[in-house]
């Protein structure tokens, strides 16, 4: 357990450290972040805030089906609480986010856990989905494509899908004594459990898809902002990678992670990755406004919603 926790550590030291370097071999071009003007920083922070929304509606739909029942103000706290930790610490906002719904709606950790898995599940399903749907409208529009993501977006696809569908996680992993195994046959019972219901499945497949909308106007306007406008299909593809790459617990709020995913994945759509990552961090740098203003407040508003209880 030791070296596993040292191996991370050395990893998230490794990733936030090629990030520093990057941003100081390229610092001219990250200095044009400070000069956006206020009224684009408020056009930014308007599309962040419905971002936190329809987060806030996905813990809102999701939790009834595991018999808990939140209100607005409260699904919003959750929400902007496991933003902001996020920053502070890698799994800060889970932790902080299960402990709250524990104490306050009596949702136990392991529910909260496979619930909270079984979103990710539907994120890689839609995103999967989606990217393939994007990758064929570009080859239609402009008669090209990346054969690299197409496969990358069908693989994730066909992953989640044979892990939902096939029985054999039923019959092999839910007998099975080793720790993952029974882990993965918890998320499989999860996804079994929502999915029978077809309207919270349908809403919660909307929602993510709005979620990769909303943030791909986001880069939008961001290369709008700094460079020169880019199509919507291409912001569409690399902000599905942005989200999915949030997922990848190795440094506080995939710092640096994301950056890199969507400059990758613009580059392999024959875009400039300097200009991507560049944009993906103003998008960054003007969130964490309403993710430190919003989450002072949620933790303040949950630490007493918690001591009535």
């Amino acid at each position: 357990m030791k070296w596993k926790s040292f191996f991370l550590v050395a990893v998230t030291v490794t990733i936030l450290g090629l990030t520093a370097v990057y941003v100081y071999k390229n610092i001219d071009a990250f200095k044009r972040i400070i000069d956006i003007s206020a009224d684009q920083v408020c056009v930014f922070l308007i599309l962040q805030l419905i971002s936190v929304a329809i987060n806030t509606f996905m813990l809102l739909v999701l939790l009834p089906v595991y018999g808990v029942r939140v209100s607005f103000p409260d699904g919003l706290a959750y929400s902007t609480l496991n933003t902001f930790l996020n920053y502070i610490s890698i799994k800060g906002g889970i932790v902080a986010k299960g402990y709250f719904m524990k104490k306050i709606h009596k949702f136990s950790y392991t529910d909260f856990a496979v619930s909270m898995g079984a979103m990710v599940l539907m994120h890689f399903m839609v995103g999967g989905l989606i990217g393939i749907g994007v990758l064929i409208l570009i080859y239609i529009i402009q008669g090209n494509t990346n054969i690299y993501l197409f496969l990358a977006f069908s693989v994730v696809t066909a992953i989640v899908i044979c892990f939902i569908k096939l029985p054999v996680v039923q019959d092999k992993f839910g007998g099975n004594g080793n720790y993952f195994l029974k882990k993965l046959y918890e998320l499989w019972n999860s996804w079994k459990l929502f999915s029978k219901n077809r309207n919270v499945m349908c809403v919660l497949s909307f929602l993510v898809f709005m979620n990769f909308v909303v943030y791909a106007f986001r880069l939008k306007y961001g290369f709008h902002v700094i460079y020169n406008d880019v199509p919507f299909l291409s912001c569409l593809l690399i902000s599905i990678m942005g989200v999915l790459s949030t997922f990848a617990a190795l440094t506080p709020a995939s710092l640096g992670i994301r950056e890199f995913v969507v400059g990758t994945g613009y580059s392999l759509i024959d875009g400039d990755m300097l200009q991507a990552v560049v944009v993906t961090s103003l998008d960054r740098a003007v969130s964490m406004i309403q993710v430190f203003g919003f989450g002072i407040i949620s933790c303040v508003y949950l630490l007493k919603r918690s001591g009535q209880q």
